[in-house]
């Protein structure tokens, strides 16, 4: 996987930086808003989960865990004022301290083959379409590398739609697990 100096998040087109902003503000104002909704039907309220997937996916965008530690941290603390709980992967496995382990032990319990992921792809629509446009967001994450062909671009695409696709699967077992709830598959 890329290292920082390759990083494949694309900076120039997608986002302006690394910290959470006004988008991540908005977003939990959102769901403060949701709360009060309930509470008109529902007195309690209820108290959202978020479960941050940074530390799953980060290597593969070349993102080293010490700017998801960063981003977490003031994600966590800007929730605070909100009806949410923020976890990620390391909330669950506490005896780990290294990222790279957790990642390695989700993969591990809740994870599928590298070859069960290409017979998916080769034969469930929309494993196919997910992967398809997988590619896509790869090479725009890519845009700012240098390749020496386009080939080389989609190849590079393809090997990292295949690794996040493997992660996700991974991820949402792990969220299916802990939380018992559906993941949508």
């Amino acid at each position: 996987f890329p290292s920082h100096d390759t990083c494949c998040k694309n900076t120039r087109d997608k986002v302006l930086g690394t910290l959470p902003d006004l988008g991540e503000e908005k977003s939990l104002e959102h769901f403060s808003q949701i709360n009060e909704r309930i509470k008109q039907v529902y007195p309690p309220g209820a108290e959202f989960a978020i479960i941050s997937d940074g530390y799953i996916f980060s290597d593969v965008w070349g993102i080293p865990d010490s700017d998801v530690l960063v981003y977490n941290e003031i994600t966590k603390e800007m929730s605070k004022n909100y009806p949410i709980q923020f976890y990620t992967a390391g909330d669950f496995y506490q005896r780990e301290t290294e990222m790279f382990k957790v990642r390695e032990q989700i993969l591990m319990q809740y994870g599928i083959s590298p070859e069960e992921l290409e017979r998916r792809i080769l034969t469930v629509l929309n494993v196919n379409t997910l992967y398809r446009g997988m590619i896509i967001f790869m090479q725009e994450e890519e845009a700012m590398k240098e390749f020496p062909s386009r080939n080389q671009r989609e190849k590079r695409a393809k090997m990292l739609a295949r690794e996040a696709m493997l992660r996700n699967e991974a991820y949402s077992g792990m969220v299916q697990d802990i939380f018992g709830i559906v993941t949508g598959k």
